[in-house]
């Protein structure tokens, strides 16, 4: 990649470098035993906390506990940032946002709003797999990942064509698009073809909404109209109403988006029976960042570099290759997303990438051809060692006339955020001890903080350089769909 003048950074890149660690890319590629499919679910706004195949109590996610029984799951999944493009542009190219480019929310100034594109510079996952001669497909429910936003790169066929698709529409518009494909015997087709096929599902993003039965039985007041009901609030109207969140608040929110939830893994099961995709069909679902509710005074996301919305569920499940259940309880990050896939794909990454394949976490590796027969590793690391501890980064830039970049790195079981405009206090958490991030341990461990630092700057120096900014300035139509998001006021 091309390195840019100093123009071409950001205040996030001036006022903070990231730390971005270049993982070493496979040069060669396995040749042999690649999926006949690959489909990848990224469901919006899932927190890792909210999704029983995670350990959550209640029953939210059935249908995906029982493909998880024969898959991967990854305890403690990362995404780089709490709002949506940063993420879902670092899972598609495995770069973090200030390398990427997409890494500010400037439409949140009243005058020339504007979104930062994804450059058509960088590779995306879709590019690599069509290159590898997979078709490729991609349905979104998020208007800040639509084609003209540069999300569509490398993808044969890209549709959202209904403004906040449920998953019942979703799967609509993914049927639609695999008939235009393939013909209408595309149940059948689909699988006799190498296919890359991305669904997003948006459900359980705000505004909330009850979804029955699940709703009745747990707070049937949500259906009926009352003061303080917050089925169909937008982000200012929760705030305004609930913060500083109260138990009944908290409990009838968490609620309506459990209620969420459980419909989107309805809708795919309903899409992936009638698919009926076999044993050789690679699948992976994750999220591009989680949920705040009042936990560290807060409702959303885009706002804070929390757990709640940092931790997403990571699910990797290829029958054919994959056996036995595997509970993988080492930090990782949606940046792995791109090199795994490749891996097992056998396609090899694109330069410079900065996640790694998390292959030789799964207990094997393709390219001597033999499955992967990975154990439970329960926390513990396999023997030899296979990937080497790493510091992960997160950021988050919210743009406008009071513009902040909030940063923050996870090293061993250590956690330090700050605002990267900012030299005052930092907040320093051991997230072993204290996952809910309670306890700041800043005074008290200064060497910590020092060391995390250092960490900091020192791989800043390894960052590659993010391509020329490009920016589209939104319509009155973009502006309403942020607006409904939650994201411009109103």
């Amino acid at each position: 990649m091309a390195r840019c003048t100093s123009a071409c950074f950001y205040p996030l890149l001036v006022t903070a470098g990231l730390v971005l660690a270049l993982a070493a890319c496979r040069d060669k590629a396995p040749s042999t035993g690649s999926p006949r499919a690959i489909v990848l679910v990224t469901i919006d706004t899932l927190r890792a906390d909210h999704v029983s195949f995670n350990g959550y109590a209640e029953p939210t996610t059935p249908f995906l506990d029982g493909l998880a029984r024969r898959g991967v799951v990854f305890k403690q999944a990362y995404a780089p940032s709490s709002w949506t493009p940063l993420s879902m542009a670092s899972l598609f190219t495995s770069l973090y946002p200030t390398s990427h480019g997409v890494a500010y929310k400037k439409f949140s100034d009243r005058a020339g709003r504007s979104q930062p594109l994804l450059h058509q510079s960088v590779t995306t996952l879709a590019e690599r797999l069509k290159a590898a001669g997979y078709r490729t497909i991609g349905v979104p429910s998020n208007p800040l990942l639509r084609s003209q936003l540069g999300f569509a790169q490398g993808f044969d066929q890209y549709a959202m064509d209904t403004r906040f698709p449920n998953a019942t529409q979703v799967n609509t518009i993914t049927r639609r698009k695999l008939r235009e494909a393939f013909g209408p015997d595309y149940r059948t087709a689909w699988k006799k073809e190498k296919v890359f096929l991305w669904i997003h599902y948006i459900d359980p993003h705000e505004p909330h909404h009850p979804y029955t039965p699940w709703v009745e039985s747990r707070a049937p007041e949500l259906l009926k109209p009352f003061p303080r009901n917050p089925a169909g609030m937008d982000r200012f109207e929760l705030g305004k109403t609930f913060l500083p969140l109260e138990p009944t608040g908290a409990r009838h929110l968490q609620v309506l988006y459990d209620s969420e939830i459980l419909r989107t893994d309805d809708g795919l099961k309903e899409l992936w029976r009638e698919l009926e995709p076999e044993d050789d069909v690679l699948l992976v679902v994750t999220s591009d960042h989680g949920d705040e509710f009042g936990e560290h005074g807060a409702l959303g996301h885009a706002v804070t570099l929390y757990e709640e919305v940092l931790r997403v569920p990571l699910m990797i499940r290829w029958p054919a290759r994959l056996s036995g259940v595997n509970q993988i309880d080492i930090p990782v990050s949606l940046l792995d997303v791109m090199p795994t896939v490749l891996e097992l794909a056998g396609a090899a990454p694109p330069t410079p990438t900065q996640g790694r394949s998390l292959v030789p976490l799964m207990g094997g590796n393709p390219l001597d051809g033999n499955p992967l027969d990975g154990k439970p590793l329960d926390g513990k690391p396999l023997d030899g060692n296979p990937l080497e501890p790493r510091p992960l980064f997160f950021e988050l830039y919210t743009g406008g006339k009071e513009s902040v970049a909030r940063m923050a790195v996870r090293e061993g079981p250590w956690k330090l955020l700050w605002k990267g405009n900012d030299t005052g206090r930092k907040q320093l958490y051991q997230l072993e001890q204290d996952p809910g991030e309670r306890t700041d341990l800043a005074a008290r461990e200064p060497e910590v903080v020092k060391r995390l630092e250092q960490t900091f700057e020192r791989e800043w120096k390894r960052m590659p350089f993010p391509p020329p900014v490009q920016e589209r300035t939104l319509t009155k139509e973009d502006t309403d769909e942020l607006r409904a998001l939650g994201y411009v006021g109103p």
